[in-house]
């Protein structure tokens, strides 16, 4: 019993030393289809200039446990935005900030166990909401538009080894309308 909690916290340092060092996904391998995503969205109707809160939630599609680099869901994701004619609309405002203060730390992804992706937003707690302008995108016009999340993990399951998600590795579209504010 003592060799595999002394072997588990071995693997554990390892892991996170192995996605700290090796986080350059430009060097790891590109496995699709073992990581989905689900979109959520509180509503799907907004007006112009109301913030869209959006939730992540993360499905292991494996038989094993993995693990990956905690962050917030516009850090460990590139999202896509797409207007009533399908065009894709490029960011206009800059990113949400960097909420890793120095320090990596890995989430267990547990077979077929749903986790929504919570982080510390402000000094004040956590949450599970992230917002769309979080990802670079304010929606200023009235219309319809079509959101969808595309993964960009590092992450390494139990049997190893270290890999990123693949650009097809996407969520769900959510539908989002956008109206004019009352005058």
């Amino acid at each position: 019993m003592c060799h595999r909690i002394l072997f588990s916290l071995v693997y554990l340092v390892a892991v996170t030393l192995a996605l700290e060092l090796g986080a350059d996904a430009r060097t790891l391998p590109v496995r699709a289809g073992i990581i989905g995503a689900r979109l959520e969205s509180i509503k799907s109707v907004y007006r112009v200039g109301e913030p869209i809160g959006l939730r992540l939630t993360l499905i292991n599609k494996t038989g094993q446990k993995i693990f990956y680099v905690e962050g917030a869901p516009y850090e460990m994701s590139d999202i896509e935005v797409l207007n009533d004619q399908g065009r894709a609309l490029s960011p206009t405002v800059p990113r949400g900030p960097c909420i890793c203060k120095g320090s990596v730390h890995t989430i267990a992804l547990y077979p077929g166990r749903p986790l929504v992706v919570d982080y510390n937003r402000h000094a004040s707690g956590f949450t599970t909401e992230a917002y769309l302008n979080d990802w670079g995108f304010v929606l200023t016009r009235p219309g319809s538009y079509k959101v969808t999340v595309i993964l960009a993990l590092n992450a390494i399951g139990v049997k190893g080894p270290e890999f990123t998600t693949s650009p097809a590795d996407r969520s769900n579209t959510l539908h989002i309308t956008i109206i004019k504010r009352p005058s």
